[in-house]
């Protein structure tokens, strides 16, 4: 058993966090292995006057690890008081880690992270040894839960939408979804643009409902076309998008995790709109094919790239950093977070 105190924001876990992220802790606590406690700042029992170690003394003193969010604070949230003090290992985990100046490696630095969990393979050369410090650095590709996504794929033939595109759309970040959008909308390729709700809801069930909502409308699309952004990055949208029974096409990225050349339809973004727009025809004409594109892609997705994989990995990960015995990758269901 691994006992596991869960340190997230309230303000981050309710309103502003990436879906994928609070997935994938509650998929690690739904393992029997674990035993987990969800707590931070801004959930009542709290004490952000007080030291991180004494919070953890009171709320989990039997904690093996900590998984924090944040914990040198931001605008929204205060910092952990003197987080370097905290007297048990810590894992934090990057969906990104692009910034400059080695910014993410100073957060690990600042807070006594020993455990750094990358989602993009290659992010994981941004944190070498740095000023002495040399965290335990894993990486871990971003998954896709099951229970949200699979049950929304609809039978093939009745799915009425030919292309969706989904996320931010901005020129510089995510060039192929830039020229994608103009394509979609001036009716040069058919289908649908759903725009970024942008993370921060109202409340955790209006988030809820927006993730059920989007992979409702992956479900009902033939295609879903994907960018890896201009970090050349393996984003959750490959994955979900698959398990949704949609047709992935869009950039490979630098790095792609297994199989992912085996169901993602591969587009040049230096291409034509000429050559993308008769690409995307073509598998839209080709039915059968798209069609076992797509399944091979929700095989693959559910083979591999489940929360319960991640959570398994997670645990893995963990293992390593206390030197214990690797553990089988068998999930449980006896604990869940709220």
């Amino acid at each position: 058993m691994i006992r596991v105190l869960c340190l997230f924001p309230h303000f981050y876990w309710t309103r502003k966090m990436s879906p994928v992220r609070r997935h994938s802790i509650r998929a690690i606590a739904r393992r029997d292995d674990v035993k987990l406690v969800l707590s931070g700042p801004g959930w009542p029992d709290y004490d952000v006057s007080q030291p991180v170690r004494d919070n953890l003394r009171r709320l989990m003193p039997d904690a093996e690890v900590v998984l924090w969010y944040k914990p040198l604070g931001t605008d929204e949230v205060p910092a952990l008081i003197r987080p370097r003090e905290l007297g048990v290992p810590a894992c934090l985990r990057f969906n990104e880690a692009w910034w400059p100046w080695r910014r993410a490696m100073k957060e690990v630095i600042a807070s006594g992270t020993e455990l750094v969990i990358c989602h993009h393979a290659n992010d994981v050369r941004r944190f070498r040894p740095f000023r002495g410090w040399r965290p335990l650095v894993r990486h871990i590709p971003h998954c896709v839960e099951r229970s949200i996504f699979a049950p929304a794929a609809q039978p093939q033939p009745q799915r009425p939408i030919p292309v969706v595109l989904t996320g931010n759309v901005h020129k510089r970040t995510y060039p192929l979804r830039y020229r994608l959008e103009r394509l979609i909308r001036s009716g040069q390729v058919p289908g649908e643009v759903r725009p970024h709700p942008s993370y921060e809801m109202g409340t955790e069930a209006e988030a809820a409902a927006q993730v059920q909502a989007y992979a409702d409308h992956l479900g009902r699309a033939k295609i879903a076309v994907v960018d890896s952004s201009r970090y050349r990055y393996p984003l959750s949208k490959y994955t979900e998008a698959a398990l949704a029974g949609a047709l992935v096409l869009g950039d490979m990225p630098e790095l792609p995790p297994p199989g992912f050349a085996e169901f993602v339809v591969p587009i040049d973004r230096r291409a034509s709109d000429r050559t993308i727009m008769e690409t995307i025809s073509g598998w839209l004409d080709n039915e059968p094919l798209r069609i076992r594109r797509a399944e091979r892609g929700r095989r693959i997705v559910l083979a591999r790239y489940t929360q319960e994989h991640y959570a398994a990995a997670w645990v893995g990960a963990v293992c390593e950093l206390l030197g214990r015995p690797q553990p089988l990758p068998a999930p449980g269901d006896s604990r869940r977070v709220a």
